[in-house]
């Protein structure tokens, strides 16, 4: 009887089955083993199983998501926000159905100092990029605070009497800096959750702050995992719901001071983000989309190899899961990860299995 050699030593054998390390990222990783072998045959099959990351552990995916949302609070955004506040159930009621471990917080575009003379009031000074909220409503809303679905669409109420000069990337990366991320932001970002951002305006961002720079700024606040085959993968996103097209007649209706949204949508799509129309009369449906986009990315399992895409085999507590874009899982080549979808975007009580043949395996 002859094993291959790659896992023949017995170094190897105990690293397969010994308990899985812990290496804090956001996502975890699904390492191959051997499962049958014999004289004269050969079984392409390997279980894979997963290891723990710091927060995975029995074959859970990471159910952990923080979540920012920057509001623009200009002279133009209080319909819209009002909009958002009677949509925001069909964004909540997705993460309270999958059991998400979330933590919610909102910032304003206006990111002048706070006016001394009015320090809680958002409406009529700027807030410096610290977060935000409604009366004695939390500034970080978990899945244990009282009327989360309320509270957030509350705390994203931010008013209007802010300034015309939205710094919506600025916000970004000013709340996530010092002295804010250890003082005002403080308790909010986890080394172990995936982070989404969500820049909501009715105008671009107008500032001279770029893409790039926020991106590569996010980069060093998440640091992107490396994926076998040579790509990498981010541990945020930024989704945006904005005008895409300042021609269509709901988005005229907005006025002569809307515009597209043409940074927000630059960095949705180089990050992997959801967009959605901030046109629409009803947000639920652009909501949805954009909750939906943040639990695929946050369940989404990267693999230790890079597989035989033919022999992927997924089960959620025991039941084959399909390949399916809708209600099932795809592979993505470029993080080398398996991608959930629809009903079958993981609970945070589901047990996965996923099985493949790795493609550079010695036959």
């Amino acid at each position: 009887m002859k094993f291959f050699q790659f896992y023949s030593s017995k170094s190897t054998r105990r690293s397969l089955l010994s308990k899985p390390s812990l290496c804090g990222a956001w996502c975890f990783i699904v390492a191959a083993s051997l499962v049958a072998a014999a004289c004269g045959q050969r079984d392409p099959r390997f279980k894979v199983l997963p290891r723990n990351l710091g927060f995975l552990t029995n074959g859970l995916v990471n159910n952990k998501v923080d979540i920012l949302w920057v509001i623009d609070n200009s002279g133009t955004m209080g319909p819209k926000q009002d909009n958002l506040r009677t949509s925001i159930s069909s964004f909540m009621d997705q993460f309270e159905d999958k059991g998400m471990d979330y933590r919610i917080a909102v910032v304003t575009t206006d990111i002048r100092p706070v006016d001394p003379l009015n320090p809680n009031d958002p409406n009529l000074s700027g807030q410096a990029a610290c977060f935000v909220s409604s009366g004695a409503n939390p500034k970080i809303v978990t899945p244990d605070t009282a009327n989360g679905v309320q509270v957030v669409g509350e705390n994203a109420d931010v008013g209007f009497f802010g300034s015309a000069d939205a710094h919506g990337l600025d916000a970004v990366q000013l709340a996530f800096s010092e002295p804010n991320i250890s003082n005002c932001n403080s308790g909010f970002l986890r080394s172990d959750a995936f982070l989404a951002i969500i820049e909501f305006s009715d105008a671009d961002d107008n500032t001279a702050a770029t893409v790039s720079a926020l991106m590569s700024f996010l980069d060093t606040v998440k640091s992107p995992i490396s994926t076998p085959n040579n790509g990498s993968v981010r541990g945020y996103f930024v989704s945006s719901m904005v005008v895409e097209d300042i021609t269509r007649a709901e988005c005229v209706a907005l006025g002569p001071f809307s515009e597209v949204g043409t940074k927000f949508l630059d960095i949705a799509a180089q990050t992997g983000g959801a967009v959605a129309s901030i046109c629409d009369a009803d947000f639920s449906a652009g909501l949805l989309n954009v909750g939906e986009k943040i639990l695929e990315a946050t369940t989404a399992v990267i693999l230790k190899d890079v597989p035989d895409v033919s022999t992927i085999v997924v089960t959620q507590n025991g039941n084959r899961v399909s390949n399916s874009a809708t209600n099932g899982w795809t592979y993505e080549v470029d993080g080398n990860r398996v991608v959930f979808h629809g009903s079958a975007i993981p609970t945070s009580t589901t047990y996965v299995s996923i099985d493949y043949t790795p493609r550079d395996i010695v036959r």
